[in-house]
């Protein structure tokens, strides 16, 4: 390993999969180390409603990469929803005292504090916060301040919220699973990380993260995260309708969505069909292919249209960043057409190209690792004053470029950050979800 490595694992935890991802760089490159996956039984739509099986779903997941990588989790960075979220638009100042001085990090912790204090709410916590520009005496559009001189330090920003019992619930089965918390990062923030670029962001874009319990649609500009919206339905009720409409387990029909499912409706013959149990594995069912699409269609349609309904009303679709698609729902053949067809207006795919990576379902998690291996000084210190980041030590010198390998306290930044050597021990091969494989690339191909 090189000297300036620094090793980073995220935690994704969404209603079908709890997702683990450790990932690794080196000369400002970043590569994938371990990836482990679990069935997720205790969250549905956002929210943790079964603690306990969360704990267990967490510790699979954790199982599942330490066979794959010998490395032993110490802290991760959790992925925030952004389920009934909140953004404030706060300002405050601080007095720096009567002659100038330095702007120091002491200055800027006390600044973010104090307006986050003073606009705390009992029913939701600060979960983020976004600088748009600081104030050095009169002079404004600063992006950081440190070292300056001044008498007077203000601050515009975008501060985050959602419900406590929502957060605080996922941060308290991260730790109960045996994690630190080493930072944490909304999702919509963490996909954007890596599927939107930097004019895209900054221009402004819409992101749509098609997930199996909820579908989040979220506007980017002025490289912040201007407006996040819930649509609560996603792949789950996709597979609900087909078991309902075909009268088989939701177990086969999330098999069949995977095997067959298709938006590519008008593209599908007539004669093209196959064969399933019925619900008593009494009888086998001919259904056409055409019919299952249709089946698939009406629920992705409704959410589409929810989706552009709510868009509507803000002036997203006149932004010239577009519209991009990521998350597990995403992967089903048809969704760019089907999508844009519903919107009115061209979309694009993002699936990351990280070797062991390459699915939707693996972007938030990836994301939030990538956006917090980039964080500045700065923002380092802003979120260091939410309340369950564990900042230890801020890395010496950050790097003013680092590339993607292809194609309240202080976050430990150092070597080998949150995760130790494991000795290598063998262990039995266990088989994997089939239908899962069949869903996404093998991983570490």
């Amino acid at each position: 390993m090189d000297n300036g490595a620094q090793t980073f694992v995220g935690i994704d935890i969404g209603t079908s999969f709890v997702k683990l991802i450790a990932m690794q760089t080196t000369n400002n490159n970043i590569n994938v180390v371990g990836v482990g996956i679990a069935q997720s039984t205790g969250m549905n739509k956002g929210m943790v409603v079964d603690i306990n099986q969360t704990v267990e779903d967490i510790k699979a997941a954790q199982k599942d990469l330490n066979k794959k990588s010998q490395i032993l989790i110490d802290q991760v960075v959790v992925g925030i929803p952004t389920n009934y979220l909140s953004i404030k638009n706060l300002k405050g100042s601080i007095e720096l005292g009567k002659d100038p001085r330095e702007v120091n990090e002491r200055d800027l912790k006390e600044l973010v504090s104090s307006i986050l204090n003073e606009h705390q709410s009992v029913e939701n916590d600060f979960v983020g916060i976004a600088v748009e520009e600081f104030i050095v005496d009169n002079f404004d559009g600063i992006s950081d301040p440190l070292g300056m001189m001044g008498t007077t330090l203000s601050i515009h920003c975008l501060a985050y919220a959602i419900p406590k019992t929502i957060f605080r619930n996922i941060i308290k089965a991260v730790e109960r699973s045996g994690f630190k918390v080493r930072n944490i990062v909304l999702n919509p923030i963490a996909a954007a990380e890596v599927s939107l670029s930097s004019a895209q962001k900054e221009m402004g874009s819409i992101l749509i993260d098609a997930g199996s319990g909820k579908t989040s649609y979220s506007i980017f500009q002025n490289n912040l995260l201007q407006m996040s919206g819930t649509i609560f339905e996603g792949g789950k009720n996709i597979t609900s309708d087909i078991s309902k409409v075909l009268k088989i387990s939701e177990k086969d029909a999330e098999s069949v969505k995977i095997d067959y499912g298709s938006l590519k409706t008008g593209q599908i013959q007539d004669s093209e069909s196959f064969v399933i149990q019925s619900l008593d594995q009494a009888n086998e069912v001919k259904v056409g292919d055409k019919y299952l699409s249709e089946i698939i269609h009406a629920r992705f349609e409704q959410i589409f249209t929810k989706i552009k309904n709510k868009l509507n009303s803000t002036n997203a679709f006149d932004l010239p960043g577009g519209i991009i698609i990521t998350g597990g729902n995403s992967a089903l053949p048809g969704t760019e057409e089907e999508a844009g067809n519903i919107l009115g207006r061209p979309v694009n795919i993002y699936i990351p190209n990280q070797i062991g990576l390459r699915s939707q379902i693996y972007t938030v998690a990836f994301g939030m690792i990538v956006h917090t291996w980039h964080l500045s000084r700065v923002q380092m210190i802003l979120e260091s004053t939410l309340k369950v980041n564990k900042f230890e030590k801020f890395q010496p010198e950050m790097q003013e470029e680092q590339t993607l390998n292809d194609e309240n306290t202080d976050l430990n930044f150092g070597t080998e950050s949150g995760v130790k050597s494991k000795p290598q021990k063998k262990e039995k091969k266990s088989g994997f979800f089939s239908s899962l494989r069949r869903w996404i690339y093998n991983l570490f191909e």
